[in-house]
Order: structure tokens, then C-alpha cells, then sequence
């Protein structure tokens, strides 16, 4: 017997849903970064950046410098002195002190584009994961894996501000630049790149109703590459898998689904939209003393999201939003368990819902899994 599922053509509903979707997924973000940049977790991360930056100096300089050229425009660049920042940050701890978690995510994405230029080469070495993902590093990284989610499928251009209701969440709300990518935007605007065009993405972000932010993250390609192949060398459980939702979704550089996609790919994660549970990394079968917090954060926005029956999927009239196909709580085992829900799943049927998906389009995904609308 078909499920049913609830329909609603109200625009003001269907933005307010979307609307407040958004701001669990920017709370969460904001959760997870606080956990990272606190305590333990932050001293550890700030220990992990030394040493990094230890190792990219003493390899071939000119991997160093190559990395250093791909991310000039990184923050981290104004806490430490300038010409060969990284020599003077592990030989004075002080200036390591002075590092958050985003700045020392920012090393360790470093460190993935460092290994891109070459820096492995010369005498020094990374070990492979032990006990922290029993695999090696995956191929789809080791050939430019920024790109390894398909020719096409990655398009971005100029952006906009930031949506009023997601200001309150970010970072950094003083900032001199602010908006999606946390970054300088274009023209010295107070905007950036956002998902464009033929973006599989952006088809997902007007499917689920989310923030419409800079595409699938090569930062998190870059963070979860440098993961793999220093995590265990210097304490990092699978369970820092999940810095880039702190460090990058609430810098509002990239969306959760734009950080998750990168991490299930790669088989870290097995992301189902909407459903916080599933952020966590698939090898962390417990979360260290220090990131404790991760699980109250994930119960947190589960908790909301199912309470608030914020699960939905939109359909389009033309280029407008039309209405929703709204999951009730009854409903959401089914869906969790659907490839309705499953990430990887439908970045892959992404190019078939068409560049708005119509209501046609979504009965015809809902129905091939069993549901009725």
C-alpha cells in the first residue's frame, strides 16, 4: 500500500518551512564549530597545526610555496607573521595559541594542496591511517579529486548577500567581507560564489528547500584528503571527519550538504538529507572525551527536524516554487532509508529533475519509491 505523503501549495508555508530548515542546518553548523574551537579539541587541532606546518617547511620549498600561492587568501595569514609564516609558527607556540579551529582547519586543508604540489616528495612522509580508516587514501584524491564528482556537475558564479535569517548564525558577523564562502566576495562586495546554472547542487538545494551556497567543497576534498593521510599520525579519530561542518558551514563558505557530499563520496559518511545522524563518520564508533558535544549537536537538529516536520521536498511552477510534498513524522524511517534521501543517491538523479524540478518530475521520484502524492 503506497505511503501517503502531505501536499501543501502555499507559498508562504513553503518558504517558511524552507526558511527554518536553513537555520537548524546554520545552528547545527554553529554547534559543531564550538565544540571544535573549545577546550581539548581546540589545543589538539592547534598541536596538529604545528606540526603540519613543521612538515611543509622542512619538505621541498617549493611545494610550500606552490600551496601557499593556491591559498594565499586564507585568514589564518593574519595571525601569524608574514614571508615563511608556518618556520615561525611551530618554532613559537604563542602564535599557535592564537589560532581558532577554522584557522586550523585552514592548515590542514593546506596541507591536502600541499600534498597536491608535490610536497610528499623529497624525504618526507606520510602515514597511512591506522586505526582511524582502515583504507588508504582514495584514488579519486590522489588524481585532483577536487573534481571527482563529475564534469559538470560543479558550477558556480557571482553571488549575493547572505540571507538576513542566516546572518545571525555566522561566524564572524563584524567581518569587513561577509556572505556564502566567508570570504572576500567579487568587486569587494559583501557577496561570493554561489551553485549556478547546470549545478547538480543547486538542483538538490531547490529539491530539499536548502540555502542555495557555493557548490560541492573542494576545501572539504582538500581537508578530509589531508585526514586521511595525517589523521593518525597525530591523534585525530574518524571523528574529525566532522570538522569541516563546523569550520566551513557556519564561515558560510559551504552548505552541510555541500560538506556531506564530499565526506560520503568518499566513503566517510553515508549522508541522508536532513537527517543528523548520519553526519557522523561511519568509522567513529564513539566520539573522543573532547568532541563529547558532536552528539548533542546531531540530537539537537534530529530533534527539531522531526518535531517541526521540517522534511520536504518543493516543486516548481515555471521558475517559482509552487508547493511542497511535506514527510510527516510516520513517514521519516521510510524516507530515511530511501534513496529519496540518500546524498551520493541523488546527486546522481540530480540532472533529471531538470533545472526546476516540476510537480510531475517529484510525484514521479516519490511514487518510485513508494510513496503517494
Amino acid at each position: 500500500m503506497p505511503r501517503e505523503v502531505t501536499t501543501i501549495e502555499d507559498p508562504s508555508f513553503v518558504f517558511g518551512l524552507s526558511r527554518r530548515r536553513q537555520e537548524v542546518e546554520a545552528a547545527f553548523a554553529r554547534d559543531v564549530y564550538n565544540v571544535f574551537n573549545q577546550g581539548p579539541a581546540l589545543r589538539k587541532l592547534q598541536g596538529v597545526a604545528g606540526s603540519l606546518m613543521k612538515l611543509m617547511t622542512s619538505g621541498p620549498g617549493n611545494a610550500f610555496d606552490a600551496a601557499l600561492g593556491d591559498e594565499g587568501f586564507l585568514r589564518l595569514w593574519d595571525r601569524v607573521p608574514k614571508n615563511r609564516p608556518g618556520m615561525t609558527m611551530w618554532q613559537h607556540p604563542m602564535h599557535l595559541r592564537k589560532l581558532d579551529a577554522t584557522d586550523c582547519a585552514d592548515v590542514i586543508r593546506l596541507a591536502g594542496a600541499w600534498v597536491e604540489r608535490g610536497g610528499l616528495q623529497g624525504g618526507a612522509r606520510a602515514h597511512m591511517p591506522r586505526g582511524n580508516d582502515p583504507g588508504t587514501a582514495k584514488e579519486a584524491f590522489r588524481v585532483g579529486g577536487k573534481q571527482f564528482w563529475g564534469p559538470g556537475a560543479r558550477v558556480r558564479e557571482d553571488g549575493w548577500d547572505i540571507e538576513p535569517h542566516l546572518v545571525p548564525f555566522m561566524r564572524d558577523q563584524r567581518a569587513a567581507f561577509t556572505g556564502m564562502a566567508g570570504q572576500r566576495g567579487h568587486h569587494g562586495k559583501k557577496r561570493s560564489k554561489r551553485a549556478a546554472g547546470s549545478s547538480s547542487v543547486l538542483q538538490l538545494d531547490r529539491l530539499y528547500g536548502l540555502v542555495v551556497a557555493c557548490d560541492i567543497s573542494g576545501t572539504t576534498a582538500d581537508c578530509v584528503f589531508a585526514l586521511e593521510l595525517f589523521g593518525a599520525e597525530y591523534g585525530l579519530t574518524a571523528a574529525y571527519y566532522m570538522l569541516p561542518l563546523g569550520t566551513i558551514v557556519h564561515n558560510m563558505h559551504h552548505s552541510v550538504l555541500e560538506v556531506a557530499l564530499v565526506a560520503s563520496l568518499n566513503g566517510e559518511m553515508e549522508y541522508h538529507v536532513g537527517f543528523f545522524e548520519t553526519l557522523r563518520p561511519m568509522r567513529a564508533a564513539a566520539f573522543p572525551p573532547e568532541l563529547n558535544g558532536l552528539q548533542q549537536a546531531i540530537d539537537v537538529a534530529r530533534a527539531q527536524m522531526q518535531n517541526e516536520e521540517l522534511h520536504h521536498l518543493r516543486y516548481y511552477e515555471g521558475h517559482l516554487p509552487k508547493g511542497i510534498f511535506q514527510f510527516r513524522r510516520h513517514e521519516l524511517a521510510a524516507l530515511r532509508t530511501s534513496p529519496i534521501s540518500d546524498a551520493v543517491e541523488m546527486l546522481g538523479r540530480a540532472p533529471c529533475l531538470g533545472g526546476y524540478p516540476q510537480r510531475s518530475d517529484v510525484v514521479r521520484l516519490l511514487q518510485s519509491q513508494g510513496f503517494a502524492a
